[in-house]
């Protein structure tokens, strides 16, 4: 017997053409819902003088653009008679927020209007956000409470690992949580040997450099000054090796400044953002190690993604983004200090071997599917739906 179909609606704070973490798991949810014949549509901010060309519906609200951060901030309450057309005259099974700040609300106030349940998924550590912003831990904790008001409006609340889950609780979440994990559509293209050729030619890198690799956003929330600290110990060891950054960021003005002040513009190449898969692909390739010593993801799909080049990672201990990851099994996990993590990367590229062996291991133990993680998505949409009608 075929498992009926469910139409569900994501609500989202920022979509593309914004890039983040967050927009590409919902763009990830909706495009493999839609090609298993499930209606999905996308709830998100309007970026001016951007289309959409998805396989969905992108309903866009009215929004305004914060300056410092070059985020879109929706405002849906302005303008969203639309928005509210169609969702009540599609009846979705359920809705999804991805974010608990005015998207969130706006989705909690459309569920009880329209007799519809919510999930929630807790993406990011928002206390590490509003410190970072406001410098003030107690406004911070206040700004918490806030957004904890609409997790306990939703009528089930995700994380993305049990790591996770602890930063939730820790935030003063009483109720139940569900684990959901993210998937990644990633997959070792044919042609991998030419990409990883071109990449080699346009940055400059042979397989005899000690090539590191960070992807992600230029924001210092990321640990990213462990990293030039790190890689400041090992030119001062004298020990060779060249790191690419691909990505950008609020931060990425003082970031790059800060590499310079450290005096390595020789061996730091600050790639850009780097939207092209084929070009990230021959990157990720091209690279020994991915070094992500953040302590502020609550789940890294970047780390997914460079196990599936076989590329491993150099994760903090105690971090999130460590959930799934052994130990000089199928990636590496260190003190997050500079010394530390100096001497782990020496000791590392000290055997090719095991570097080999462990990116093996990585690309057989790491990566879940998107076609496997939704098949459970389903499931608890199911068991969601059916709690909310009794």
């Amino acid at each position: 017997m075929e498992n009926k179909k469910i139409s569900s609606a994501q609500f989202v704070d920022a979509y593309f053409p914004v890039v983040d973490g967050v927009v590409r798991v919902v763009s990830s949810y909706a495009n493999t819902f839609t090609k298993q014949g499930n209606e999905c549509c996308v709830v998100a901010p309007r970026t001016k003088g951007y289309i959409d060309n998805e396989p969905f519906e992108v309903l866009r609200t009215s929004s305004f653009t914060v300056p410092v951060f070059e985020y879109c901030v929706p405002i849906p309450d302005r303008k969203s008679r639309k928005i509210k057309k169609y969702l009540k005259t599609h009846k979705f099974d359920i809705y999804h927020l991805h974010s608990p700040f005015t998207m969130g609300t706006f989705a909690i106030k459309l569920a009880k209007k329209n007799k519809v349940p919510v999930v929630a998924t807790f993406h990011s550590k928002y206390y590490d956000d509003f410190l970072s912003i406001t410098k003030s831990p107690k406004f911070s904790r206040f700004l918490v409470k806030v957004i904890l008001k609409v997790y306990n409006k939703a009528d089930a609340v995700w994380t993305l690992n049990e790591s996770s889950a602890t930063t939730l609780r820790e935030y003063g979440f009483k109720k139940e949580i569900t684990v959901i994990p993210n998937g990644t559509d990633y997959v070792i293209p044919g042609n991998i040997v030419e990409l990883e050729e071109n990449a080699s030619k346009k940055y400059n890198i042979t397989k005899e450099d000690n090539c590191l690799l960070y992807v992600g956003h230029l924001i210092w929330q990321k640990n990213l000054k462990l990293i030039f600290d790190t890689l400041k110990v090992l030119k001062d060891q004298a020990f060779p090796f060249k790191m690419l950054i691909v990505g950008d960021g609020y931060n990425e003005k003082a970031i790059k400044k800060y590499a310079n002040e450290l005096d390595l513009d020789d061996v730091v190449f600050f790639l850009g953002e780097i939207t092209n898969k084929e070009e990230l692909h021959g990157i990720y390739s091209l690279s020994d190690l991915f070094f992500f010593p953040s302590l502020y993801d609550t789940f890294s799909l970047v780390v997914r993604e460079a196990a599936v080049l076989k590329t491993p990672s150099l994760l903090s201990k105690g971090a999130n983004a460590c959930d799934g990851v052994t130990d000089n099994l199928d990636g590496f996990i260190e003190e997050a200090s500079p010394m530390a993590m100096a001497l782990r990367i020496k000791k590392i590229f000290s055997d090719r071997d095991v570097i080999v062996k462990v990116g093996e291991n990585a690309a057989l133990n790491i990566p879940l599917k998107w076609t496997d993680v939704i098949k459970k998505v389903e499931k608890q949409y199911q068991e969601v739906i059916n709690n909310f009608k009794k």
